[in-house]
């Protein structure tokens, strides 16, 4: 019997470029772990890129991990053009976006961490002009993703609680922990 297809994971991977900060040394771990599982074969990373990644220097030749520059730029911009045209012009089957918000109408199942929820808790904290950038992305991401990756289980409940202005719970599951993705008998993704 023929093992299944490993199950094809696009990761919005700019974070690792650079110098990276808390969300890209998150997601450079991450990305370790998935390659050195017993279970790795089970799984394709696609790197998705403005700028080549050094990264990929670290990734062993077997592992199973390929990057795609796409565009130029970090930010909104490109992750709302160039980031989202080269996604859909080769669909994974499901997208991660590890640092708060992902491309809007992507076609694929929507995996988002949101490692925490000050702009929603705290809005005196942020600039008028920057509260709608830091809150509308992140709120838009969860309604139409299929899961939800928060660091901690405080984060995944207020990420999935109402809004206060009547707004229906958003579709979806969250939860706190994940590292395991990959196909199951069940054609799962990332378990509960």
């Amino acid at each position: 019997m023929k093992p299944p297809d490993p199950l094809t994971i696009g990761i919005d991977a700019r974070e690792l470029l650079g110098e990276p900060t808390g969300v890209g040394r998150y997601l450079g771990e991450l990305l370790r772990r998935w390659i050195a599982r017993a279970d790795a074969r089970s799984r394709r990373l696609i790197l998705y890129t403005p700028e080549t990644l050094s990264f990929m220097a670290t990734v062993p030749d077997t592992a199973d991990v390929h990057e795609v520059v796409a565009g130029s730029g970090r930010g909104t911009w490109w992750e709302q053009t160039h980031l989202r045209r080269a996604v859909r012009s080769d669909p994974p089957d499901v997208f991660f976006a590890g640092a708060y918000t992902a491309p809007l109408a992507l076609g694929v199942p929507l995996a988002v961490t949101i490692h925490d929820v000050s702009f929603a808790a705290r809005p005196d904290w942020f600039r008028p002009r920057g509260r709608p950038r830091s809150s509308s992305p992140t709120r838009s991401s969860p309604a139409g993703r299929s899961w939800n990756a928060c660091r901690s289980p405080r984060i995944a409940s207020a990420s999935f609680r109402p809004a206060s202005r009547g707004a229906r719970r958003a579709p979806g599951r969250a939860s706190h922990s994940c590292s395991s993705w990959g196909r199951s008998s069940t054609g799962g993704g990332c378990p509960s």
